[in-house]
């Protein structure tokens, strides 16, 4: 892909190629230190949040924290807040432990999950970074120490297609997952109704094992 190419570019893998749909600090007038950590698309809209503490300031927005959500509208160039998280679950702060890396939204249900292991008010520990929240109610719907995933494991890419059957990616290499085995940071795993299956291999397209090819933001139509 031509660059420049920076952490806040989104691409799209169609037929085995890639191609970029939205340059970030190009078409939307993001900051240049801008990293999309959490991606959908829906209803022609691109819903983002960000990875960075102390927030990023966003057109005719202002700041945001890395536990809100934005949309953009690439027809009207047009950025809206989407959700603050300090508003939607209670106790959610602007520390990294509440940071969404993982972000979907179907039917009007918004699906996140955070960077780190602090707790969401309402729901009983432990708390893990691979755990899935939904909001309204900020209730849990995927508990990954339940359902066989390893400490480590943190899930930093996320696509929902009900509220048991989810796409995911990790921000790690080397992630033990039932069934499957072993998974790297560049892979999609597909969880449906407490089986695991790997659904991208993302070194079979090109993409190897090193953290600049960790997938950090999916969305799977």
């Amino acid at each position: 892909m031509p660059g420049p190419n920076d952490d806040a570019d989104v691409y799209l893998l169609d037929t085995g190629l890639f191609s970029r749909v939205l340059d970030g600090t190009v078409e939307g007038g993001l900051p240049g230190n801008t990293d999309i950590d959490a991606l959908a698309f829906e209803g022609g809209l691109f819903y983002m949040s960000f990875n960075r503490n102390g927030g990023t300031n966003v057109p005719g927005v202002g700041v945001v924290q890395d536990e809100d959500v934005v949309t953009y509208n690439p027809e009207d160039d047009e950025w809206q807040l989407s959700f603050a998280g300090v508003d939607v679950c209670d106790g959610m702060d602007a520390s990294n432990n509440h940071d969404i890396d993982a972000f979907d939204v179907v039917g009007g249900v918004r699906y996140f999950s955070t960077i780190g292991n602090a707790p969401i008010a309402g729901q009983a520990g432990p708390f893990d970074d691979a755990d899935i929240y939904a909001v309204p109610g900020c209730s849990r719907v995927f508990d990954a120490s339940v359902e066989g995933l390893p400490g480590s494991a943190d899930i930093d890419g996320l696509t929902v297609v009900d509220g048991d059957t989810f796409y995911m990616s990790f921000d790690q290499d080397g992630i033990s997952v039932p069934v499957i085995g072993i998974v790297q940071d560049e892979d999609i795993v597909l969880y449906d109704a407490g089986v695991c299956e790997l659904y991208f291999d993302g070194s079979a397209h090109g993409l190897d094992a090193s953290n600049n090819h960790d997938l950090d933001a999916i969305d799977v139509q």
